[in-house]
């Protein structure tokens, strides 16, 4: 082997490594959100319930946005929605908490959460026809998956199909 043989190799090589390394950094860089939910109360929203006192404190279904991609993403407040038993739960249908705190935008690395009343839950997305599997031996035909989506002022979606409501309990679980 001659040296122009070898440095047309290494010319090779180094067109592919260019090329493998510009596509691990438009990956590294997409927009990534992950969406979880939780049970809370409304104790971490006392300025927009005001009139609650420690023992007025009500259950809510929170929705955990994080971005763990790499850039920030802005996220719109009206996008989030709540799918369960082919119905839809959006965000004009009731009262949602933490929707004016969203920041804009949502860096890389941190959260922000949202809530709804487990009442409203239950009402709107019409667990209440669950009730007649309310015993202990139809018990788990009242589980019911849960999708959760959010998107960002460009129209990309972000979603969750990692949870189930198992509505005999009244307990969120997460699916692993």
């Amino acid at each position: 082997m001659d040296i122009k043989t070898i440095s047309s190799i290494f010319g090779v090589l180094g067109f592919f490594i260019s090329i493998a390394t510009f596509i691990l950094t438009r990956v590294e860089r997409r927009k990534k959100l992950l969406v979880e939910l939780y049970v809370g109360d409304t104790s971490e929203y006392k300025e927009e319930y005001a009139s609650y006192t420690d023992d007025d404190y009500a259950e809510v279904i929170k929705i955990r946005v994080t971005n763990i991609g790499g850039q920030a993403v802005v996220i719109n407040p009206e996008s989030f929605k709540f799918i369960a038993q082919d119905k839809a739960l959006l965000v004009h249908h009731c009262d949602w908490f933490g929707l004016q705190k969203i920041p804009s935008p949502l860096n890389c690395g941190s959260s922000l959460e949202v809530a709804i009343h487990t009442d409203s839950f239950i009402d709107l997305l019409g667990f209440k026809n669950l009730d007649q599997y309310c015993n202990s031996k139809d018990a788990m035909k009242t589980v019911v998956p849960l999708y959760v989506s959010v998107k960002d002022h460009g129209g990309s979606k972000f979603f969750t199909k990692n949870f189930k409501y198992f509505y005999f309990v009244h307990s969120l679980e997460r699916i692993t």
